[in-house]
């Protein structure tokens, strides 16, 4: 059967009327609050075609019941290590598994948050290396059995995060320093042991990653327990292309701690992950991911027919989006709610950072072609760059899909221009009283609706794989990050001891890892899979089919290679929707 083509044709007053009747009934449905995260859209109530199909909810009991075996292999364990008397406690009684759609939206993070408040210790263990028997049952993260392997490459896996762990956009080439940060020639040489700063800077040889926005954020107490946010700003160069950490400045204006400085160097480099942390959660993941397919799908559910042949393209990219979205708004991001327990900003300051990274974000603009390049990271001969290494391809072969896609049905800017139901889409995402992103422009050519529906796309499949499958890998180990530090930052005299008070209670770290397990462990649907009835569109899926094989291949040659494996982008891998 071929798809009707865009907006009102065919003409008759009848079909015009039928189409205004079900968007007004689609109106009704689905409609806008603003009231948390504040300011951003989402929808007022889950209808009830939204709510998670009973395969999604057999896989997510599937990996509750993974989470449920390791929390009994490290309770017996630490029952083990602590002597025959912790041996007679009773067991543990049977972790919370979701049973129904509904009872899923309301405990997606149960079996987690039930051991953190009832079974998990609160202490923390000996050394850093003790947190590693987070993994009875689950296996160990590459990180994890590198840095075990081999305590040297620290700093390694350090920078390694900043192009390739769960934050990989907030890495930029500097031309100078900030004026309030102060790193000399002496230190510059000191750590990098050849040229000089000035020459680097010159040459676009220095990186930086800057977190001062949560420089005075109010960090809050949890279980009587204070934790600590600094707003901190790495500064690296490359050695063989590869990146390498120079230093840290925890807030504006402060010393710059470098490598040369041991446990205090350690400690910098900790509250820097946890910065990373918060900005990647608020930010890069539930505000420039989740919050714009929700602002997206909910205006184009008002506003395009269900024949469109816009809304039969974006569909697959919107399943199970507003029903993980609507657990997030009441479970992980809502006071007392999961953000709140383990990361540092207070639960209000973390919802405003979701509407912060949504004014800075322009959805026209958010391709990973123009965005890399702001950042003065496209040079691949300068910088090892695996993020960009993969996300580019993957995003190219979006765009040319999207553009044989859009041809079928749009064959030159005039058909665009009139088709009414896209423009009142496009002004609904924008609409303060919509969906409320910022910046978005009129789509009135063929390139602009390219652009549009391809980052869309992009923005649903790849780009979320990139922020949510590596927060197990690198968020799991409470060595390397917190959501929040736990202890204060580094004074004049540290020691070991001070180091290891900023990593999580055992009882924290079960609570953030296990999270992050669940959101990295569900891989529901897949990019290029299309059931479209137009038949003008078979070779059109299968050359994107092709495409994304092809890339996949490459990816995984590549990443064969690297200093750590960097998986996440391979379109095998890339669920086509925000489901999880």
């Amino acid at each position: 059967m071929t798809q009707p083509l865009p907006s009102q044709t065919p003409g008759d007053a009848t079909t015009l009327q039928t189409r205004q009747d079900k968007l007004v009934q689609a109106q009704a449905t689905y409609e806008w609050d603003w009231s948390w995260p504040p300011g951003c859209a989402t929808l007022s109530e889950l209808p009830v075609c939204e709510k998670y199909p009973p395969d999604f909810v057999a896989l997510i009991t599937s990996v509750s019941i993974l989470m449920a075996k390791n929390h009994a292999a490290t309770t017996i364990a630490q029952a083990l290590l602590a002597g025959p008397s912790a041996l007679a406690l009773p067991p543990l009684p049977p972790p919370p598994h979701p049973t129904s759609a509904d009872d899923l939206h309301a405990n997606l993070f149960a079996a987690a948050q039930a051991f953190h408040q009832h079974h998990g210790p609160r202490d923390r263990p000996a050394t850093p290396d003790g947190y590693a028997a987070y993994y009875a049952t689950i296996q160990q993260t590459p990180i994890v059995t590198r840095q075990l392997k081999d305590p040297a490459c620290t700093d390694a896996l350090f920078a390694w995060q900043r192009v390739a762990g769960c934050n990989p956009m907030s890495l930029r080439q500097i031309k100078g320093l900030p004026a309030d940060l102060r790193l000399s020639e002496d230190d510059w040489k000191a750590v990098v042991g050849t040229g000089s700063l000035a020459a680097a800077l010159d040459n676009g040889q220095v990186y930086a990653v800057d977190f001062t926005m949560l420089h005075g954020v109010p960090a809050t107490r949890y279980l009587g327990r204070q934790k600590y946010v600094c707003g901190a700003r790495g500064i690296f160069t490359t050695r063989e292309r590869s990146l390498v950490p120079v230093g840290i400045q925890l807030e504006p204006g402060g010393p710059v701690i470098t490598p040369r400085d041991g446990t205090k160097w350690a400690m910098a480099r900790y509250f820097l992950q946890v910065a990373d942390a918060n900005i990647h959660e608020t930010m890069e993941h539930l505000g420039r991911t989740h919050m714009v397919m929700e602002a997206v799908g909910v205006s184009a559910h008002r506003q395009l027919d269900g024949d469109h042949p816009l809304w039969l393209l974006l569909q697959p990219h919107l399943i199970g989006t507003f029903a993980i979205n609507a657990s997030a708004k009441t479970g992980l991001i809502a006071p007392k709610g999961v953000i709140d327990q383990v990361f540092a900003a207070r639960i209000d300051v973390a919802a405003s950072l979701v509407r912060l990274a949504l004014d800075g974000f322009v959805l026209q603009d958010c391709a990973p072609t123009k965005e890399i390049a702001a950042r003065g990271l496209n040079d691949v001969a300068a910088i090892d760059y695996p993020y960009r290494d993969d996300i580019l391809p993957v995003y190219r072969a979006i765009e040319r899909f999207v553009r044989s896609y859009i041809l079928v049905y749009y064959p030159d800017d005039a058909t665009v221009g009139a088709d009414t139901e896209l423009a009142a889409w496009v002004d609904e995402v924008g609409s303060p009283i919509g969906g409320a992103l910022r910046g978005i422009r009129r789509v009135e050519t063929v390139d602009g609706l390219v652009e549009w529906m391809a980052n869309i796309i992009h923005v649903g499949s790849a780009q979320h794989a990139a922020v949510n499958f590596p927060q197990f890998p690198f968020f799991s180990w409470g060595a390397s990050v917190g959501g929040a530090a736990w202890g204060p930052p580094p004074g004049h005299h540290v020691t070991e001891d001070n180091l290891l008070a900023l990593m999580p209670p055992w009882d924290c770290i079960f609570l953030q890892a296990d999270t992050v397990f669940q959101l990295a462990s569900v891989h529901y649907t897949r990019l290029g899979d299309y059931t479209f009835q137009d038949t003008r569109l078979s070779h059109v899926v299968a050359a994107f089919q092709a495409d994304l094989a092809t890339i996949d291949a490459e990816i995984e040659t590549r990443d064969a290679s690297r200093f750590l494996t960097y998986p996440f982008l391979r379109p095998s891998l890339v669920p086509a929707s925000i489901n999880i």
